[in-house]
């Protein structure tokens, strides 16, 4: 995420999901994957993670201190 705060993510998420533009300007990194980022995704797949998303938001956003 492009954020600096938790509320600012699920901000952020909200209107990428909003607007199901899940890719542009992100590179999706999925656990337990050999790829080193995925920046293309298929309609379905976008469907089906915007659903996933959309039931706990604020559970698949944790705040990263670097």
């Amino acid at each position: 995420m492009k954020s600096d705060t938790k509320e600012e993510a699920i901000a952020e998420v909200k209107k990428i999901c909003a607007e199901k533009d899940l890719s542009e300007g992100y590179e999706w990194k999925i656990e337990n994957c050999d790829e080193g980022g995925i920046n293309e995704l298929g309609e379905t797949l976008k469907n089906e993670i915007i659903e996933v998303i959309s039931k706990g938001l604020e559970a698949c956003i944790e705040e990263c201190h670097e």
